[in-house]
């Protein structure tokens, strides 16, 4: 089924220029708690699953002092039937593991896919920029593959970093081509990031766990990204996240859109880890 695997570009998370260059922003250490519901579009699928619960877990380590960042991601989702709501189908667990430098350039990536406590997919490998115009890829899992783009891509932290300054600049649009392998390990995505309004988290105070940083000042910004698959003819967007994302890297709210379901990410808990820690992949 893999339904949400590409709900995790944001959190490993214009026109902004491709070239490699360290992160100036400091990403915010913190670990974050989800809730998901899922409703699959009428018409798609076997009719047996009409939706699905479950929850997000998400983490973020690392920084300039550190070479790099490092996030840890675990969604489950129960999918359950049109007749009982409380019987569900079939359970989805995707753990997904990422490390990017702080220049941006090194990417490496681990995904591990349950269906029924059974593995049935695994992914695993690295990337790395070469100069500004081309990404060399290599991958270990699920088979060995060794290739070169003649493209520069921007990794998830560098184009969470785009987005973020292209909306302190107040831009209204950032476009970016951009590689996460969640999908494949040889597609990649220009994607099409329109910055529609700046806003407060109107939850903020009610959902940071630690007091202590009740106090933060953090603009946030609604932002709609577009995915589109440069290979494709077609106009429409491969799919399309709508999101409330802060000035600190914390990703509030998520609504992911595609032909075949709608899945919304609400945080529910969020703990900032100030201290901060290096985790090497």
């Amino acid at each position: 089924m893999h339904l949400f695997i590409r709900l995790y570009i944001l959190f490993a998370l214009g026109a902004v220029g491709l070239d490699i260059q360290p992160l100036r922003a400091e990403f915010a250490n913190h670990q974050a708690f989800y809730t998901v519901n899922v409703m699959v579009k009428e018409g798609f699928g076997s009719g047996e699953i009409a939706g699905g619960i479950g929850h997000l877990s998400y983490s973020l380590t690392g920084g300039k002092a550190c070479h790099g960042y490092s996030t840890i991601s675990e969604t489950a989702i129960r999918y359950y039937s049109h007749d009982n709501y409380d019987d569900y189908v079939v359970q989805e667990t995707v753990k997904q593991t990422m490390w990017e430098s702080i220049k941006g350039d090194v990417f490496y990536f681990s995904y591990n896919t349950h269906v029924n406590d059974s593995l049935v997919e695994e992914v695993k490998g690295h990337a790395k920029k070469i100069g500004s115009q081309k990404t060399h890829i290599l991958s270990d899992k699920p088979t060995v593959k060794d290739i070169t783009f003649s493209k520069g891509f921007s990794f998830p932290m560098s184009h969470l970093y785009k987005l973020i300054k292209g909306a302190q600049e107040n831009k209204k649009m950032v476009v970016d081509n951009y590689y996460d392998a969640s999908e494949n390990i040889d597609q990649y995505y220009r994607v099409t990031t329109i910055i529609e309004e700046k806003n407060g988290y109107q939850g903020e105070k009610k959902i940071i766990e630690n007091g202590k940083d009740n106090n933060r000042n953090l603009t946030h910004w609604k932002m709609h990204s577009s995915f589109f698959i440069p290979s494709n003819s077609q106009y429409t967007p491969y799919y399309d996240i709508i999101y409330d994302v802060a000035s600190d890297g914390v990703i509030w709210k998520i609504t992911f859109r595609n032909k075949q379901f709608e899945l919304v990410a609400d945080v529910h808990k969020l703990r900032y880890d100030d201290e901060g820690m290096c985790n090497n992949f």
